[in-house]
């Protein structure tokens, strides 16, 4: 007969195993990782049936290799097949919560001095949505916003918009993150690990006395995920970070999550978030922001 490669039955031992314990008429709904690691695990078996052992004479340890060496690279190795063979076909998952800031907060023109300023953050909305899939070497992509404003008073005179001003002062960072990523772990042991890049783009403003100025910029930063489910439990916590350094620029924006999952796909969300933000030159301006506190949310997870 002819397997679904094309081949006859008998021209692959591997390919033969296979079709005996899974029919052709099943193959087209075998989830695609699932048969590409009991497709390597049958071949890596019949490779050490068929060859002795000094033919593999080139895949032996060297002298300053140690057991513990080995069966730490076996269990990474097996690590990575079962994430590939068990990683999702589509995944979406959406977020939506509030966030309650204190901020402290410095602005002026370029190069100008500044003193902190008495702001008081509105609570701030933010929202999430993230899209994963199968497709080998192309990033999942991860959309979020924050809507981050406050307003208070300057009581000592600063040089913004090439005047000396003081009096009512608005802030707005608001901001929008793209991030592209890679799942590195999906519930191995428990585990999750993403990395990637965010591009984040701020489309605010800065008002002062009645005098306003734009602020928008597009800032690539690191991205780091990770979490950890408490096992029997629909229970997890960890966190995420995003940070660059450039120059006299830099953002740093930790935030520390738990989370719990019900049944019905729906959870929810509680941590705490804090975000360093010091923007040198942006629209003529330099800006310094040191946002923190706790928010809640809720998610669903399909």
């Amino acid at each position: 007969g002819v397997s679904p490669s094309g081949k006859a039955t008998g021209f692959d031992p591997v390919m033969r195993r296979f079709e005996s314990c899974y029919p052709s008429h099943f193959s087209s709904q075998i989830h695609l990782p699932s048969y590409i690691f009991l497709l390597l695990t049958n071949k890596i078996k019949y490779l050490l049936v068929k060859f002795k052992p000094e033919s593999l004479y080139y895949f032996q340890p060297s002298n300053n290799m140690d057991d513990q060496t080995m069966k730490a690279a076996l269990l990474l190795s097996s690590l990575v097949l079962a994430n590939a063979a068990q990683a999702d076909v589509l995944g979406l998952t959406a977020e939506l919560g509030v966030f309650s800031p204190d901020p402290t907060i410095q602005f002026s023109d370029h190069d100008t001095p500044s003193d902190s300023t008495d702001m008081e953050a509105d609570s701030s909305r933010y929202y999430g949505i993230a899209f994963e899939h199968p497709l080998p070497l192309i990033p999942n992509i991860r959309l979020q916003g924050t809507d981050l404003k406050s307003e208070g008073t300057v009581t000592s005179s600063v040089t913004f918009e090439g005047q000396t001003l003081s009096g009512k002062a608005k802030l707005d960072l608001s901001h929008t993150d793209y991030t592209f990523y890679y799942e590195f772990l999906d519930g191995i042991l428990w585990l999750e690990l993403d990395a990637g890049i965010t591009l984040r783009d701020y489309d605010g403003s800065i008002e002062l006395d009645s005098v306003k100025s734009g602020l928008s910029a597009t800032i690539p930063l690191a991205y780091v995920s990770a979490y950890a489910t408490i096992p029997s439990t629909s229970i997890s916590i960890g966190g995420e970070f995003k940070a660059l350094s450039v120059g006299d620029s830099s953002i740093t924006d930790t935030t520390i999550k738990l989370k719990y999952e019900t049944p019905f796909l729906v959870g929810l969300e509680g941590g705490y978030r804090s975000m360093n933000i010091d923007l040198v030159d942006v629209d003529n301006k330099d800006v310094n922001s040191e946002s923190s506190g706790v928010f809640l949310g809720a998610f669903i997870d399909f």
